[in-house]
């Protein structure tokens, strides 16, 4: 019995001794850059750092690597995108193309205007040639007083921007076409309106017509375009009422088209003396469309004059009109006419008989004549005068 309590205790001993001699090395140990000194000091050996992971560990100037599926250590840092700088206005720097005039006081002879050469330089008199591109008015005015103090006693020189030549990316433009005297693309101005830029394309286009000049333009189709969309301006209610809260300030890409009168007209056909296509730069009265077709034929149906207009989603509208319960002041609807409106003048259903009547008629009147006429021939009448004679 003592035997066996003496081997169970030299197993527990030689047990206890085993796990005492036998070193925990952590399978993996992920460290890092920060507090990996700290940790090898705590839980790894001196003799067991070949076989620790330490992970990466960067140095203080290195760079990042990116997030990879190996390396998840750098997993959920966002990348810092660098932040634009706002550019900040300031004055106005002399660019190449602009147009100066530079004059000095009480020396008239000393005024010219000058333009900025492609290299930046300008000639002035008695200076020669000095660069100016890039400086303001103020730099480039204190240069020139410098310069002219050899010849002049306290020379004041002023200097005014008569043209501007904006570089492409700091250009601001805004583009008006169509029925203009002067189309084209326009420099932007702050606090420019509709108008403004209008009189600066030469105003409407006018052309001379049977009822004296008239503008080529049809302002019932003309648009204003922001960005893309219409901007609601009536430009006839803006250019022929006045109605200035049209008049909007633009802003730099605007693009305003003033429609031609030859892309909507008014068609007048039928019975009437001059058919024709109206021009269409205005809202015409059905009046006014027959007036200037120099009114209706002797065969014209006026009670049944037919205008057709069509929409723009396709669909087509006929309205019967009577043109004498118009001229009576009757209230007859749809008589504005539209661009693209149809005026048709039917011809009267009885009007060929009409005519036959109209013939035979005027036939008669002829036989007669003829008749009086061979009578007065053949029996003429004898005037002897006197009294008892006819």
């Amino acid at each position: 019995m003592s035997t066996y309590i003496r081997l169970s205790c030299i197993a527990v001993l030689l047990f206890f001794a085993g796990c005492r001699n036998t070193p925990t090395t952590p399978d993996k140990i992920e460290i890092s850059a920060k507090n990996a000194s700290e940790q090898y000091d705590a839980d790894i050996l001196p003799g067991d750092m070949t076989s620790a992971n330490p992970g990466p560990v960067y140095e203080e100037n290195s760079e990042e690597p990116k997030p990879t599926e190996n390396n998840p250590t750098t997993a959920g840092k966002q990348e810092k995108k660098p932040v634009p700088e706002e550019k900040t206005s300031g004055p106005y720097r002399i660019n190449i193309g602009d147009v100066l005039e530079i004059s000095v006081l009480d020396e008239p002879e000393m005024t010219r205007e000058i333009i900025v050469m492609p290299d930046g330089a300008v000639t002035y008199l008695l200076v020669g040639e000095m660069q100016a591109q890039g400086l303001t008015i103020a730099e480039l005015r204190e240069k020139l007083t410098l310069a002219l103090q050899e010849f002049f006693i306290n020379p004041y020189v002023s200097i005014i921007a008569k043209t501007i030549n904006l570089p492409p990316e700091e250009e601001k433009t805004v583009s008006i076409l169509g029925a203009l005297k002067q189309p084209g693309n326009y420099t932007w101005h702050a606090s420019e309106k509709v108008l403004d830029l209008i009189g600066q394309a030469g105003g409407l286009l006018y052309t001379q017509t049977e009822m004296g000049a008239r503008t080529t333009a049809n302002l019932k189709a003309s648009y204003l375009s922001r960005n893309g969309k219409k901007i609601d301006v009536d430009f006839f209610r803006l250019i022929k009422l006045g109605d200035m809260s049209y008049n909007i300030t633009l802003e730099p890409g605007d693009f305003v088209y003033i429609a031609d009168s030859d892309e909507s007209t008014v068609i007048v056909m039928g019975e009437v003396n001059f058919p024709r296509v109206i021009p269409y730069t205005k809202d015409y009265t059905l009046i006014e469309a027959l007036s200037m077709c120099q009114g209706f034929t002797r065969e014209a149906y006026q009670s049944r004059v037919v205008l057709i207009r069509h929409y723009p989603e396709g669909s087509t509208k006929y309205v019967e009109i009577d043109v004498n319960d118009l001229l009576h002041g009757k209230d007859i609807k749809n008589l504005m006419l539209q661009g693209g409106d149809i005026v048709y003048v039917p011809e009267q259903t009885i009007s060929e008989y009409a005519r036959w009547a109209r013939f035979l008629t005027d036939m008669a009147q002829l036989v007669l004549k003829g008749y009086q006429v061979r009578d007065a021939i053949m029996f003429p009448r004898l005037h002897r005068g006197g009294p008892g004679y006819p």
